[in-house]
């Protein structure tokens, strides 16, 4: 059976907080070497935020929200995606809610995992009533088209182009 044969499942980082270290020592690693301005100390305040955060329905309303959900493969944790009401660009915290700080184990990239679990997270965002959602990246805007996310704008910032894209989630 292949990689990505295998069943993803998500589970909100406030379960078990502890199992955010691997995620979160990925993302400092990437994001730290990808972003000017990285500050790895916002990103552990994030993820505590998170880890106290209520998963059972999603504040429309709140300015500052962060649901973080660890990917999960036979007890491994493989990967963590966070539903937010916020992006640090200040341009477009108009739209909301964002998919942010996606990031998947360096090793099992490239094998079906990333479409797996931003599948399971537009299911989770449609179980809380969103129906439109956001995110931004620098490098893989043909994973999101391939996922059918609709690019809503481009920006440059420090330099470097961000895209930023959409997708209607529907009703559940």
């Amino acid at each position: 059976m292949s990689r990505s044969a295998v069943s993803v499942v998500l589970h909100p980082l406030a379960q078990n907080p502890a199992l955010g270290a691997g995620p979160l020592a990925w993302s400092q690693a990437f994001w730290h070497a990808q972003l000017p301005g990285f500050h790895a100390p916002e990103w552990r305040d994030f993820y505590q935020q998170a880890a106290m955060a209520d998963y059972s329905r999603w504040d429309f309303a709140a300015a500052d929200s962060a649901l973080i959900f660890l990917a999960v493969v036979a007890h491994e944790v493989i990967g963590a995606i966070a539903l937010t009401s916020f992006d640090e660009l200040e341009a477009y915290r108009h739209l909301r809610p964002w998919f942010a700080a996606f990031i998947i184990k360096p090793a099992l990239r490239g094998h079906g995992y990333g479409t797996q679990i931003l599948a399971l997270m537009e299911r989770q965002a449609r179980s809380y009533g969103i129906q439109t959602v956001y995110l931004w990246t620098e490098d893989a805007m043909d994973f999101y088209r391939k996922n059918a996310y609709s690019e809503h704008a481009k920006l440059s910032v420090g330099g470097r182009t961000r895209t930023i894209f959409e997708k209607t989630l529907g009703r559940t």
